[in-house]
This record gives structure tokens, C-alpha cells and sequence, in this order.
């Protein structure tokens, strides 16, 4: 398998990890916790020299697309991207990323340019038109 699969989410505690972490997903059920694990993903973005396991809010994990916008971001399911002159958000659905207006999102990601994540807003999908 040649794709990158990570996720990313909030931390609980921000002040000590920063907005987002990403990582592998770890679900420990005994404890009813979710983590992102730094360590064991070859790719991380940062180097990081906490504790691997950083509990997130579960709301907030979404999976790494495998695509990058067109200034080289990579987009994440929960991303906010605007293609053209619409806004539209990246969601995960019968096994395909997706636009939220039910294009496919591989069609229009070189075109595309991420705007924001809904878990740092979350006002904007009540008040916007989707």
C-alpha cells in the first residue's frame, strides 16, 4: 500500500499540544478514550518530544484525504475548501471523500484551497447554506 493513512483531531489539552496533532488513531475502549499517536507515524510534520498517545476530542478526528489543495496543504475530512466560487466541506461517505454537495472530491482537489475546519468553527455549519 503506497497511501498515508493518518488522521488528525484536537487535543483535550491545547495549551500543552497545540490546536491539531496528527498521528494514527487509537481507540482505547476499556478507558472510553481517543488518541492520536505521534510517534508511530513516519511522517510526522513535527518533531514532538511529549508523551506519543495525546488524547483528543472525539468530534474532532477526521481521516488525511491522501490529496493536497493547490498551495500544498493536505486536506483532512472536516476541511472547509472552496472550489471556485463555492464553499464546501469534505466528508467521508460509502467508502469515497466527497464534497458535501456530492461531488467527488479527487475530481477538483489541484483546483481547490482549504479554507478552514468546521471543529475550529463550528458556528459556520449552522449558519451557512449547505
Amino acid at each position: 500500500m503506497n497511501r498515508v493513512i493518518k488522521f488528525r483531531g484536537k487535543p483535550i489539552d491545547q495549551k500543552e499540544y497545540g490546536q491539531w496533532v496528527t498521528g494514527c488513531y487509537v481507540q482505547d475502549f476499556e478507558r472510553d478514550m481517543q488518541y492520536i499517536d505521534c510517534v508511530k507515524l513516519k511522517e510526522v510534520h513535527y518533531i514532538y518530544c511529549g508523551p506519543s498517545r495525546i488524547e483528543v476530542i472525539p468530534e474532532t478526528v477526521g481521516q488525511f484525504t491522501g490529496l493536497h489543495d493547490k498551495y500544498g496543504e493536505e486536506i483532512y475530512e472536516g476541511d472547509k475548501v472552496k472550489t471556485g466560487r463555492v464553499n464546501q466541506y469534505v466528508l467521508f461517505c460509502k467508502g469515497n471523500f466527497v464534497l458535501n454537495l456530492g461531488d467527488y472530491l479527487s475530481d477538483y482537489y489541484k483546483n481547490i484551497e482549504i479554507i478552514g475546519k468546521i471543529h475550529d468553527n463550528p458556528k459556520l455549519l449552522k449558519t451557512e447554506n449547505l
